[in-house]
């Protein structure tokens, strides 16, 4: 989403891409304020070496000094920071050229959540001439890509959570909704999954460490020891319980819900990390099909075919036709069950003059008397 440029210095062996952003969100719901730096480090932006600089690192065929670290990605709960380094070996150095680290993870002073923030943002951008209410939908096939629920402002009913906040809560599982990748990555340092370390850092899930170390394999131990070995209480802290039912995928035509099994803080009650718990006692999730009526027959139209004519006046069509659907065919029906007006199926195109000659009157010409 954020432009990108470019600035490549006299001598640079590579070139340098950087982007820094910085954009102040507040909270719908009348969250506080959180200060987030989008920025997409795709290379290194170093500042201009004169010659020999230049020349006598390539000649150590190395890597140039570690830059300062960024601003970090978040100002509470956990965000990402970064450092630049340049190649300046003609055949290429072993290594990375950008390293990360979490940074800010302080609490925020109200409780949000990072990816229930994205999706509200666009809840004044309107989807299909409507505007929705957007709240999270985790599809676990991509974890760092900002996949919402949109649902009817007017069908949702405002109660207070636990913060004291307002908070949206649907009326039924059968309301009318869509699910959405609205963007194809959310901002770095967003949870890769609800009770995970992990982080979604340039669009990628990235494993952390209860050490708070980014690709770090230490592990809470069964006994809430970070890097433990287990043998240090009698009975385990965590304990794997099943989720409640989520909501169906779809509104009809069938779709299904799941239940799905989660690690859990015996003593808090909180979710946590799946590895805290013994893998091999893991219940299977729970999965129903649901919303198997029918839906509602609607219009559905082709797109455009050419223009008759490319100028002058043509005429272009397409195909309308009324259909149901059922799970995920649509099924041609009579036009009398759809309801609304039947859209156009033709319509004038082209509709300016063609260039044409047009002749002026003679010049006057001159007499040789």
């Amino acid at each position: 989403m954020a432009n990108r440029f470019a600035r490549p210095g006299r001598r640079a062996l590579i070139c340098l891409i950087l982007t820094l952003a910085k954009a102040t969100h507040k909270d719908n719901r009348g969250g506080s304020n959180e200060t987030v730096s989008t920025w997409s480090p795709s290379g290194t932006d170093l500042e201009d070496e004169d010659d020999e600089e230049v020349q006598k690192r390539a000649k150590a065929q190395g890597w140039s000094s570690w830059t300062e670290w960024s601003t970090c990605s978040r100002s509470c709960d956990g965000g990402v920071a970064y450092q630049l380094r340049r190649c300046h070996a003609p055949h290429g150095c072993k290594g990375d050229a950008v390293r990360y680290k979490i940074c800010n993870m302080q609490p925020c002073p109200e409780q949000q959540d990072f990816r229930a923030h994205q999706c509200s943002a666009y809840d004044d951008v309107p989807y299909d001439g409507a505007l929705l209410k957007w709240t999270p939908h985790y599809d676990y096939s991509e974890p760092c890509a900002l996949t919402c629920r949109g649902r009817p402002q007017h069908l949702l009913e405002d109660m207070p959570d636990s913060a004291g906040a307002s908070e949206s809560f649907p009326i039924s599982d059968d309301e009318p909704s869509v699910i959405v990748q609205l963007s194809n990555r959310v901002q770095d340092g967003t949870r890769c999954r609800p009770g995970s370390l992990d982080m979604c850092i340039q669009g990628k899930c990235q494993r952390v460490g209860c050490d708070l170390k980014i690709g770090s394999t230490k592990k809470i131990d069964v006994c809430g020891v970070c890097g433990g070995d287990g043998t240090s209480c009698t009975q385990p802290l965590y304990q794997w319980e099943i989720a409640p039912m989520s909501l169906c995928s779809v509104t009809c035509g069938g779709g299904y819900k799941m239940a799905m099994p989660t690690c859990r803080n015996r003593v808090t009650g909180v979710d946590v990390e799946e590895s805290l718990c013994n893998a091999s006692s893991r219940p299977e999730p729970t999965v129903v099909q649901c919303n198997t009526h029918l839906c509602p027959p609607k219009w559905v139209t082709d797109d455009w075919r050419a223009c008759s004519k490319p100028c002058g006046g043509g005429i272009r069509e397409r195909v309308v036709v009324c259909a149901e659907e059922s799970n995920g065919a649509k099924n041609k029906v009579p036009d009398e069950a759809c309801r609304g007006v039947r859209p156009k199926n033709q319509e004038a195109c082209n509709v300016q003059e063609c260039p044409k000659w047009v002749v002026g009157e003679w010049s006057r010409g001159k007499c040789g008397f």
